[in-house]
């Protein structure tokens, strides 16, 4: 059940568990918590887990037959909806509205984030992450056989997420924008930076690197069998091109009057650019005013999303608050802790590293298959959730609320936590138990198979 002062509503409902209050063969947990309205469903064979966190409302539903993780926050509404047979990860926060849809049979995550509207859809077979930040709005589709990796990154707040079966690191640090994501079967990397708003994209089976850099907008979309390599930079707008190989003599007027009729064309391609870099002037404008509207999104909150075969993990962070979500077999640790933020997690089946560092807020995640673990902070609120079939640890800690809930393969944990309230619901096969605690509004219903679900 899910009701709230604004409105957030999600379903998901995978091969093995099916979920509309709250009901699962093995496990169900939901949390609510926020300021207004937070809801959310969590359904799986083994484990689910989630966590919700948002000025206004938040709404997330996962389920899955291994494991399920997402994160949602947003200003004003966020709703998604995943489904996979083994995990569906996904990331949402917009100003206005974000919606997408993933699925995927392996692993589907998506990371969404703009100031005006962002959707994006992701699918694979082995794993799919992406991720969306822009001034205005910026889509971007990633999608490979082996990986995919997307990295975003913004002036206020710079987060990142990070899954692989063998190794996954990340470095991300900058004052204004400098970012940096690797991973894949061989190896993906991608940068992007850009004073306005820079997009990219990058698909390869065994290498895909680009290096996106322009101050009004750029997009790209890079795809190859070995290797792709891109660089823009404009300030403006600027565009040359080399006409063949073997320029006629400029002596000759008959062969220098096609080449003046071709840059005659670039220089209304370029007059064409200016027309595009004032267009983006008044998007800019657009975001000013929907500043007053959000409290994350664009510049000020930052957000990404990766996800692996095995399992699935998102991290967000902001200014304001600090959500995580982690899950895994045989065992998972989350650490908690905010004053300003900072964050870091390592994970993997062999090693994963990653280093966040930024001007307001900085948020890692990652997960493998044998460990997972997680560090958030943030300045006003930190939530996390933990869940898995062997052990679960979590210690969480913030300035406004903080609270956790643990639970293996019979219970079911969810852990919500907002800026006013607190509340957890768990629930497992024999009994069924509910929390429920919020400023306005928050119901949650679960069920086992022994018990009926009342409310």
């Amino acid at each position: 059940s899910f009701f709230g002062a604004s409105s957030t509503s999600a379903l998901s409902s995978g091969a093995s568990s099916t979920s509309a209050l709250y009901s699962g063969v093995s496990s169900t947990s939901a949390l609510y918590s926020g300021v207004s309205s937070t809801s959310a469903l969590f359904s799986g064979v083994s484990s689910t887990s989630a966590l919700f966190s948002g000025v206004s409302s938040t709404s997330a539903l996962f389920s899955g037959a291994s494991s399920t993780s997402a994160l949602f926050f947003g200003a004003s509404s966020i709703s998604a909806l995943f489904s996979g047979v083994s995990s569906t990860s996904a990331l949402f926060s917009g100003v206005s509205s974000t919606s997408a849809l993933y699925s995927g049979a392996s692993s589907t995550s998506a990371l969404f984030s703009g100031a005006s509207s962002t959707s994006a859809l992701f699918s694979g077979v082995p794993s799919t992450s992406a991720v969306f930040s822009r001034v205005s709005s910026t889509s971007a589709l990633f999608s490979g056989v082996s990986s995919t990796s997307a990295l975003y990154f913004g002036a206020s707040s710079t987060s990142a997420l990070f899954s692989g079966v063998p190794s996954t690191s990340a470095f991300f640090s900058g004052a204004s924008t400098t970012s940096a994501f690797f991973s894949g079967a061989s190896s993906t990397s991608a940068l992007f930076s850009g004073a306005s708003s820079t997009s990219a994209l990058f698909s390869g089976v065994p290498s895909t690197s680009s290096l996106f850099s322009r101050v009004s907008s750029t997009s790209a979309l890079f795809s190859g069998a070995f290797s792709t390599s891109a660089l823009f930079s404009q300030v403006s707008s600027t565009s040359a091109s080399s006409l063949g190989l073997l320029l006629p003599q400029l002596s000759s007027l008959e062969f220098l009057l096609p080449q003046l009729l071709l840059w005659g064309f670039f220089y209304l391609s370029s007059l064409l650019w200016g027309f595009f870099y004032l267009s983006s002037l008044l998007w800019g404008f657009f975001y000013l005013s929907s500043l007053l509207w959000a409290l994350y999104s664009g510049v000020s909150s930052t957000s990404a999303l990766f996800s692996g075969a095995s399992s699935t993990s998102a991290l967000f962070s902001g200014v304001s608050s600090t959500s995580a979500l982690f899950s895994g077999v045989p065992s998972t640790s989350a650490l908690f802790s905010g004053v300003s933020s900072t964050s870091a997690l390592f994970s993997g089946v062999s090693s994963t590293s990653a280093l966040f560092s930024g001007v307001s807020s900085t948020s890692a995640l990652f997960s493998g298959v044998s460990s997972t673990s997680a560090l958030f902070s943030g300045v006003s609120s930190t939530s996390a959730l933990f869940s898995g079939v062997s052990s679960t640890s979590a210690l969480f800690s913030g300035v406004s609320s903080t609270s956790a809930l643990f639970s293996g393969v019979s219970s079911t944990s969810a852990l919500f936590s907002g800026v006013s309230s607190t509340s957890a619901l768990f629930s497992g096969v024999p009994s069924t138990l509910a929390l429920f605690s919020g400023v306005s509004s928050i119901s949650a219903l679960f069920s086992g198979d022994s018990l009926s679900p009342q409310l």
